[in-house]
C-alpha cells in the first residue's frame, strides 16, 4: 500500500484531500467528467485501456497454449486413468 502523498507523487491518484471534504469533492470531480463530451469521454478512455487488453490477450492465448499442453500430454493422461470414480 502507497501512503497517499506517495501515491499522488507516483502519479496513481490526481489529488489527496480531506476526509471531511472527500464527497463534496469526489461528487465535483464525479460532476466534472460527467460534463466532458461523450465521444471524447469515450476516445480517451479506449486509448488508456488499448494497452491493457493488448496485454491481456497475449497472456491469455499463452496460458491456453500452455493448458492446452498440459492437458494432452502423456503424463496427465496417465494420470486420469488411474483415476476412479468410485
Amino acid at each position: 500500500m502507497y501512503e497517499a502523498e506517495e501515491a499522488k507523487r507516483i502519479g496513481l491518484i490526481d489529488s489527496v484531500v480531506e476526509e471531511a471534504t472527500l464527497m463534496e469533492e469526489s461528487f465535483q470531480a464525479a460532476t466534472t467528467l460527467a460534463e466532458k463530451h461523450p465521444a471524447a469521454f469515450r476516445s480517451i478512455k479506449r486509448l488508456l485501456r488499448e494497452p491493457i487488453v493488448e496485454g491481456f490477450k497475449s497472456t491469455e492465448l499463452a496460458s491456453i497454449k500452455e493448458f492446452v499442453q498440459i492437458w494432452y500430454s502423456e503424463a496427465t493422461w496417465k494420470n486420469l486413468l488411474k483415476v476412479q470414480i468410485r
